[in-house]
């Protein structure tokens, strides 16, 4: 599978973009810098920053056909417009936990995690 991640935020996001690369490369998956080519976006952010949450607002909307996660630190209310979309969410301390199942299985792609 082919990925692709945004990463809008602080320095915290920007390892936490890593991780997640480096998880999803360890499975054989591959990273692509257009995300028209990926099967998989995620779209990484903090919802302390309000232009981080629109700049990943909008990719999440840019890209709605694709298999979609975003993660990172996200307000409840920004949560409940990312959950409104059936877009899963990752919170930062659940990455590992549900990395693989979300990518082995994108029937859970719609589950919202915390």
């Amino acid at each position: 599978m082919k990925y692709c991640i945004f990463t809008y935020g602080c320095q915290m996001n920007k390892s936490d973009a890593e991780k997640i690369s480096t998880k999803l490369k360890e499975q054989g998956h591959n990273p692509v810098n257009d995300a028209a080519e990926a099967d998989l976006i995620v779209v990484n952010f903090c919802s302390v920053r309000q232009s981080a949450v629109h700049r990943a607002l909008a990719q999440l909307d840019k890209y709605k056909t694709k298999q979609l996660i975003a993660a990172g630190c996200l307000l409840p209310e920004d949560q409940k417009k990312i959950a409104a979309k059936n877009i899963t969410i990752w919170h930062p301390d659940d990455y590992f936990l549900i990395l693989f199942y979300a990518v082995e299985h994108p029937a859970l792609s719609t589950r919202h995690v915390r």
